[in-house]
């Protein structure tokens, strides 16, 4: 038999073991969603796990969008160098560092800074993507724990944790 309190503190006891004032008594070590469900007190803890799972599988697939975070700063970098090129007309007297590093072969500088331009745009929408719905899922889990449907919130963390591993797996290259 195992006891556990508001707190989720968990312990083993004998069979003969009486529980006390808000101790319940559990016939096997109870799961954080049983605790969540039986005591008010514990949800806010229960929130907090679901919701740090559902922040590392976005850090996770946040991670796999940007890779190394120098190389995050270079394109970020880049990205600017070719937004100032193309808002000056894409003077040909005037072309970025970073822009004529990647107008090379057939590729001019006004196509480098045009792909440049829109890979950065797809790398700014994946992390807006990964920012959405992080906090949406955050959101979801906190309201059903609030509304005592335990096992919905556990459903919307594990959703949210298994969609970002197999959406965002694939680094964007600028």
């Amino acid at each position: 038999m195992y006891a556990a309190n508001e707190t989720g503190a968990v312990w083993s006891v004998d069979t003969l073991f009486e529980a006390g004032p808000g101790e319940l008594l559990f016939g096997k070590e109870p799961s954080a969603e049983q605790l969540a469900r039986a005591f008010t007190g514990y949800r806010a803890k229960y929130v907090q796990r679901l919701c740090a799972d559902i922040d590392a599988a976005a850090d996770a697939a946040r991670q796999s969008v940007v890779g190394d975070p120098l190389r995050a700063a270079e394109y970020e970098r880049t990205a600017t160098e070719a937004a100032t090129f193309r808002d000056a007309g894409f003077p040909d007297d005037a072309v970025p560092r970073a822009v004529a590093a990647w107008a090379i072969g057939d590729r001019s500088a006004k196509e480098a800074a045009e792909d440049i331009l829109r890979e950065a745009d797809r790398f700014h929408e994946a992390l807006y993507a990964i920012r959405a719905q992080r906090l949406a899922a955050k959101e979801e889990v906190r309201q059903l724990v609030d509304q005592e449907r335990i096992d919905n919130a556990h459903a919307v963390a594990h959703t949210t944790v298994k969609h970002f591993g197999l959406t965002f797996t694939a680094a964007v290259d600028l």
